[in-house]
């Protein structure tokens, strides 16, 4: 499983896939003063609604949600960011 997340200025976006398939998405606010543990209680939120895996990529047009987004899901699963 891979969990891929889009920051992007308006809405950030979660896919959920397996191989190839896209299994489950999710469109949530980009809220620029999220901190991370706000980010990491949504993520994980979604790991445990969705069942995800720890592996994960990122693309992002806001170099500071992209930080934020990255360290609360390596806080969340344990490892780092792609």
């Amino acid at each position: 499983m891979l969990l891929v997340i889009d920051v992007g200025n308006t809405n950030t976006v979660l896919g959920l896939y397996d191989g190839q398939e896209l299994i489950r998405d999710w469109r949530i606010r980009t809220v620029t003063d999220h901190t991370v543990d706000e980010y990491g209680v949504l993520i994980l939120a979604l790991y445990r609604n969705g069942h995800l895996d720890t592996g994960r990529s990122r693309r992002s047009s806001s170099p500071a949600l992209s930080r934020r987004c990255s360290t609360s899901s390596s806080r969340s699963a344990g490892s780092t960011s792609m």
